[in-house]
Parts: C-alpha cells; structure tokens; sequence
C-alpha cells in the first residue's frame, strides 16, 4: 500500500505495477517463513549470532538466497519479466534515476521495502536513522522528502488497521502490529 501511494504521490501512472512489485519484492523471504519455519529461525539466529547479513544467512542455512529462491520460483510460475526486475536488489550506495520503467518499479519496490522493513523492525531512534538514511540513498532515483514519506507510511498504516480490523485481528497482539502503531505515533 505504501509503494502505491508512494507512486502516486511520485505522480507516476504505474500505481498497480508499484504495488504488486513490491508485494513480490521479497517472494522468497516471505515463502521460506511461511513453508520452512525452522529454516527461517535458522537464518535469524546465524544473523544474531555471526553479524550476517540476512542474504548471507539465508545462503548458509538454505543454499541459495532469498532473492534467487523467490525470483526463480517466480519465473516458474511464469511472472511477467518486469515483476521479475523488480524483485532483484539493488547494490549498495546512492540509487540513481531510472531510466525505464523496469528500473523505476525496481527502484520504486526496493525503497518501499526498505522503508516497510526499517518501520516494522527497528527500534524508534534507529529507524528515524535508517529512514534518514534510506531518504539520502534514494534521493534521485525515488526523490521524496521524508515528511512525505512518513505521512504516506502513516496512511498506508492506517489503511492497514482499517483492514484488520475488518477481518478481525488484533494488531496490537502482533509484533509487527504494535511496531507499526508506535511508528506512526512518534514524530521527530
């Protein structure tokens, strides 16, 4: 919901593609959670344990990274090409301006996660630096302020809660939940 409004705000057409290349921005991430349970607390305790990066964690544990896991069952489903670009990640340090619309979902899916990540799992002063920081590496390619941003995370929370809500969970008895609620109640 974030990449969407984020897009929109960014005044680009591509607001569905925005969308769902975010949601498969992290496919493999979210199927080895789901369908390998005790791989997936492997991989955080090999992180906690040795200060890995979570794509060297997952290479140790599973054999393969989650990106290659998630892109590679994509392709077997048979996942348009511009999903699958927007599934890869991007190398470290400054983001530059897109150049096609496959680089731009890419960029678009990647800061969206980044900021999602950053808002779900960190404590209060280190995501405000993470954010900080995530604003300044995709400064050109995804050149959003970061008031915006924080109100567009605001909104897509909110929108979240309106939906659970309606389908009946407790945010609140969710660890991902009450980060999100704590996110949107503290502004610097």
């Amino acid at each position: 919901m974030f990449a969407r409004d984020l897009a929109k705000h960014m005044k680009t057409r591509e607001l569905e593609q925005a969308y769902i290349c975010s949601i498969f921005h992290s496919l493999g991430r979210l199927l080895c959670q789901y369908y390998f349970p005790e791989e997936s607390e492997d991989i955080r305790r090999v992180m906690t344990q040795h200060d890995y990066r979570e794509d060297v964690a997952a290479q140790r544990v599973l054999g393969v990274s989650f990106e290659d896991l998630g892109i590679g069952l994509a392709r077997s489903w048979g996942f348009p090409q511009v999903i699958l670009e927007s599934m890869r990640k991007l190398p470290a340090g400054a983001v530059r301006r897109p150049a096609t619309q496959e680089d731009r979902l890419r960029a678009l899916s990647a800061v969206a996660n980044e900021y999602c990540d950053a808002v779900a799992h960190l404590a209060p002063a280190e995501r405000d630096k993470a954010m900080k920081a995530i604003a300044g590496r995709f400064a050109d390619a995804v050149p959003v302020e970061l008031k915006a941003v924080r109100e567009l995370m605001q909104a897509a929370v909110q929108e979240i809660e309106n939906f659970a809500q309606i389908i009946k969970i407790n945010l609140r008895q969710t660890r991902i939940g009450r980060n999100l609620q704590a996110s949107t109640a503290r502004r610097p």
